[in-house]
């Protein structure tokens, strides 16, 4: 009997599509499309720079349960490469990534929190995910949570 896990694939032309139950991708597969997507993204892995295909590429492998081809995602809508800019799809797929610990979506999501893009502007959650993904080895995160802590006013001045 093979597991059949339930989906729900994302992809820029659809605007809301319907969670189906796809069967389990085997990991070979779902290397190889994690490949594609960083490739289409960056003109890498023998590879031309095509944001449509990376769209469609990193969509799969987000939707597939990838915290890289969640973030890769998540840059395409940040910078509006290959479709319009979208701070919110952007958000929502940095979180994914960050909730499996991956350091740069924590980064950019402490990033979206910090400048309010996507997200309700929130400078203590921004300082978590900076905290965090610094936790994880991101220099630039701790660079950020440096830049944060100098400029917080304090309540308590002069008390």
């Amino acid at each position: 009997m093979r597991r059949v896990d339930s989906l729900c694939l994302v992809f820029v032309a659809v605007s809301v599509g319907a969670c189906e139950s796809t069967p389990s991708v085997p990991r070979a597969e779902r290397e190889a499309i994690q490949y594609r997507c960083y490739g289409y993204t960056y003109g890498r892995e023998g590879l031309h720079r095509d944001y449509a295909a990376a769209h469609e590429w990193c969509a799969q492998s987000a939707a597939l349960g990838s915290s890289h081809g969640q973030t890769l995602y998540a840059e395409l809508f940040y910078e509006g490469l290959g479709t319009e800019r979208d701070y919110v799809a952007a958000a929502r797929w940095y979180r994914s990534a960050a909730d499996q610990w991956h350091p740069h979506a924590m980064l950019m999501l402490g990033r979206l929190y910090l400048r309010g893009h996507g997200v309700p502007t929130d400078r203590p959650t921004a300082a978590y995910w900076f905290a965090l993904a610094a936790e994880h080895g991101s220099e630039a995160a701790l660079h950020e949570l440096s830049k944060l802590v100098s400029t917080y006013p304090s309540s308590r001045a002069g008390q």
